[in-house]
């Protein structure tokens, strides 16, 4: 057999091996990131990244309607650089706003705000798979 022969013959076999080859399996999804709510405060403001008039969080809060607006406080902990918080609202159990707020720092206070009328209310911090994190109830009288 010629030299060029064997080399032609060498390859196409290298290339049928290779095209034989299973690929690769897919690469595992990626872990969910693990946040977690070190502090949450319902409040009437927040001044230089702290709560303002923070509500005591051992029963629910109640405010007066003239208020008009509530903010839920929340500061995060991650061991991710990105992570993300939806703040979910709930007036009589029923979802009417939610905020996604995205953090880039192991430690981040945020908050979202929620103007309200009377009714009972709830808000939730979620993760990025749903799960709660933080909650809070209150009611807001006339």
């Amino acid at each position: 057999m010629s030299t060029v022969a064997a080399f032609v013959l060498a390859f196409t076999m290298a290339g049928s091996a290779r095209a034989q080859e299973k690929p690769a399996a897919p690469a595992a999804a990626a872990p969910a990131v693990k946040a977690e709510v070190s502090r949450s405060a319902l409040c009437t403001a927040v001044k230089d990244r702290e709560p303002v008039d923070a509500a005591a969080s051992d029963k629910p809060a109640e405010f007066k309607a003239s208020i008009g607006s509530v903010y839920f406080w929340t500061e995060m902990k991650s061991k991710s650089p990105v992570a993300s918080l939806k703040h979910v609202w709930y007036r009589g159990g029923e979802k009417v706003a939610e905020v996604e707020l995205v953090f880039t720092s192991p430690r981040t206070r945020t908050w979202s705000r929620k103007s309200v009328y009377a009714g009972d209310w709830k808000v939730e911090a979620l993760d990025d798979s749903g799960a709660v994190l933080a909650s809070a109830l209150f009611k807001v009288v006339p």
